[in-house]
């Protein structure tokens, strides 16, 4: 008897101290993911709408992935809602009932795609804004264009929710906020590099980070299912390395690789197929010039 009440003792310790850290890991948590703050203090974009503007917004809305998360609509969606990870959504942009648009004004909503924080000042989840944040002014400005023109969508959402998972990952500091990854001291550049340059294909080759890492020799696909092979090698030391220019561009309009088979759709080869030509050709010089780095082991 003497024997199981120390058992029956230690288990109550040991549920007690559980739960003394589920209660830490909450509360740090909690307090990582309402911190507020501080937006940049750039000066306002000047968002014009005539139909050149409107035009480039709609292809970079597409080109830059907004609607593979937020909807062809702008309209939202769950991303994810698992009962041990969190429930994340992206929100519905317009101004239908559940839209969020009119809590934006053209400077919030650039904080929002460039510096990853929302109207309310806490760091929005799940937005890419590190691969955003080299955006240029007039390209940010033909988006915030394109979408206060987009028709409203009557789409309700429900709130983001942090579950255990993602709140261990928080209060440890191992899944930061694309905010904090972002120099908000930085100086943008006013338009785009253009005329087929290794500028320009450096510009464009800035989203390709969040997929194929840093120094794009692959990576972990973020919110691809569990045994996703890495994404490709995209230096010379890959097999891209061994595509021609025109090969490069035949993939990116049809999604189909060189030897026939059909690229992986977690690959947003639609919306590079909007690019034009010299986008794609400036794409795929930028990409030779980078130093041969191997690939990670999965």
């Amino acid at each position: 008897m003497g024997v199981m009440r120390w058992v029956g003792r230690g288990a109550l310790v040991l549920v007690g101290l559980t739960a003394v850290a589920i209660g830490g890991v909450y509360a740090q948590s909690e307090r990582v993911i309402e911190a507020r703050a501080a937006p940049p203090s750039r000066k306002a974009l000047v968002v014009g709408h005539d139909s050149a503007t409107l035009a480039l917004g709609e292809k970079l809305t597409i080109a830059n992935g907004c609607q593979d998360c937020h909807t062809a609509s702008l309209g939202g969606k769950v991303m994810i809602d698992d009962p041990a990870f969190a429930r994340v959504i992206a929100s519905n942009l317009t101004a239908g009932e559940g839209g969020v648009l009119a809590q934006y004004d053209d400077r919030a909503l650039d904080a929002a795609i460039r510096d990853g924080v929302g109207s309310d000042g806490r760091k929005l989840w799940i937005m890419p804004s590190a691969e955003y944040a080299n955006l240029a002014d007039a390209d940010v400005a033909a988006m915030i264009a394109n979408i206060r023109r987009r028709a409203q969508v009557a789409n309700v959402m429900p709130e983001r929710v942090a579950r255990p998972v993602v709140r261990a990952l928080f209060a440890s500091g191992k899944m930061p906020f694309a905010y904090d990854l972002i120099d908000h001291s930085r100086k943008t550049r006013a338009v785009a590099p253009a005329g087929g340059t290794i500028e320009q294909g450096q510009y464009l080759a800035a989203g390709c980070v969040g997929c194929h890492g840093a120094n794009y020799a692959g990576a972990e696909v973020h919110g691809a299912p569990p045994g996703t092979p890495l994404s490709p090698n995209l230096t010379p030391a890959g097999r891209l390395a061994k595509w021609s220019e025109a090969e490069f561009l035949h993939a990116m309009r049809t999604g189909v690789r060189p030897d026939g088979t059909t690229i992986n759709d977690l690959m947003p080869w639609k919306a590079f197929s909007l690019r034009s030509d010299e986008e794609l050709r400036a794409l795929y010089a930028y990409l030779r010039t980078l130093p041969a780095v191997p690939s990670p082991r999965s």
